[in-house]
Order: C-alpha cells, then structure tokens, then sequence
C-alpha cells in the first residue's frame, strides 16, 4: 500500500530529550511512515502528539493528521488514531486532504488544530482551522467558515503560538532563506506581516522561551532561533540533532523533549 517513489510517507519519527532546551541526546524510535509532528502539552500536563500519518495497513488511515497521546512524558504513547475533522470545503483535487498539523489549546481548554488545506476555487492551499467544543483530542474538529490566510502560492507546514496578546503564525517559503509570518488577535484570521529573513526554515515548531519564542526549524539538521518580540529572530544554535522539522515542548521538571524526523531536507 505504501507507494514505491519516495515521499513523506519515507519518513521516519524519532525522540531525544535534553536539560536546557539547546543540547538534546539520544535517538529512540517513536513511529515510522509519518512526518510533520507537533507536540502540545494540555492543560492537564499529557502530551499529545500530532502529525501525517502514512499507514501501510489501512486505506483509512493512509495521508491523514493523526495522533498519540501520553500521560506519562512521553515514555508511552497510545497507538496512531485519526483526528476527527468536519465541515471541510470541497478540495480542489483528488487527493487533497488536511495536512500538517499545528494543535494548540486555548484558554477556555478547547483545542484547536492550524493546517494545510487546498479547497476548490483557491489557486493555491492555504491555511484552515478547526477547533473542538471540549478539550478532548478525540472530539470532532469543526472547521471555520473561511481560511486563516491565503497568499499567491502554496502556504505549507504551519506553526502558530500565542505571544504577548498575539496569535504569530510562520511557515516556510522553500526558497532564499524566507519565512512567511502573519499574526491574529482571535486566532481566526491572520494578517500577512514582512517575510523572515534567515538561514533556517521555519519548518517545525515554535514555543515560548524565556520572555521570548524559541523557534526549532530545519537547515543542516536541526536548528534553533530566539526572538524577544516575535518579528526578529536570530539563530542560536545549529545541527542541535541530524533530522529535521522538529517539535519540542517544555516537561514538568523543566527538561524538554523533542521529537523530529529522520528526513533532513536541505542535504
């Protein structure tokens, strides 16, 4: 069932921990045949952890954004379950489906998921939201009724935080060391600021950091970048492991956990 070409279905999910957020060790194993993670810490202080899930078992569970849950810092996860979403546009082929996931809760406990959607009508995909009623990751996903922010050509690989008052979003343009950068008061709609200039690619996730955003991307492996205001950024350490577009959240005991994947795209 899995295609011969290769493809992010190639893709290979690993985890590594580290004490101060910059040097991570180890290289365990966390899933195959899956790509673009995200990893969100509730409220309740579990982890769940989303991403493209690529089955070679099941045509049901091939290409979609499912999930693993821990209770346990990421020692044990559940098995890969598709996220429910509804009220998607039609796509603008076959094959179109939601990808890329970004999960983030909102203060209320509700969740919801920023993805990658190409609809009927629109000349390229764009970025969709869609958020639960609970805080339950395994309730359906109510899309909204427009897209979160359309430009002229394919908007991929979201990761938005809360900072400061504001909703920032990024994604990587794929060329000249740009990054698209748009922000939100509600989270809804985004409006498109000036591109990111930086040898990095905004090609992973960005959290909170010490009165700032750390934002772990992908360049030669595994790269980390600070800003204090979400519009400047500078890099602050490069090759932190061989792998690219990486998600990282913040445990209990301080420690950090990331987890990435084996594909490495600027080689």
């Amino acid at each position: 069932m899995i295609p011969d070409t290769k493809g992010p279905w190639d893709g290979t999910i690993y985890m590594a921990s580290s004490v101060d957020g910059l040097n991570f060790e180890g290289k365990t194993l966390l899933l195959e045949q899956a790509g673009v993670p995200n990893l969100l810490k509730l409220q309740n202080d579990d982890l769940v952890l989303t991403y493209q899930y690529f089955s070679g078992e099941s045509k049901d569970m091939f290409d979609v954004i499912a999930y693993s849950y821990s209770d346990d810092n990421g020692e044990n996860w559940t098995e890969p379950k598709a996220v429910k979403i509804e009220g998607l546009p039609s796509p603008e082929a076959a094959g179109r489906v939601p990808m890329d996931p970004t999960l983030v809760q909102l203060e209320d406990g509700r969740l919801r998921l920023y993805f990658t959607f190409h609809a009927k009508g629109n000349k390229s995909a764009a970025l969709y939201s869609a958020t639960t009623s609970d805080s339950n990751i395994d309730s359906i996903f109510s899309v909204e009724t427009t897209p979160a922010l359309i430009v002229n050509e394919n908007l991929l690989d979201p990761a938005v935080v809360f900072f400061d008052g504001l909703w920032h979003h990024y994604a990587w343009k794929g060329e000249d060391n740009d990054n698209y950068h748009s922000t939100s008061k509600d989270g809804l709609s985004f409006t498109r600021q000036d591109d990111i200039n930086l040898e990095m690619d905004f090609l992973g996730q960005v959290i909170p950091f010490e009165g700032g955003l750390r934002f772990y991307g992908t360049g030669k492996g595994v790269v980390s970048a600070f800003s204090s205001d979400g519009y400047n950024w500078k890099i602050d350490k490069e090759e932190i492991v061989q792998g690219a577009d990486p998600a990282v959240q913040q445990l209990n005991d301080g420690s950090y956990l990331m987890v990435y994947t084996s594909m490495n795209f600027n080689e």
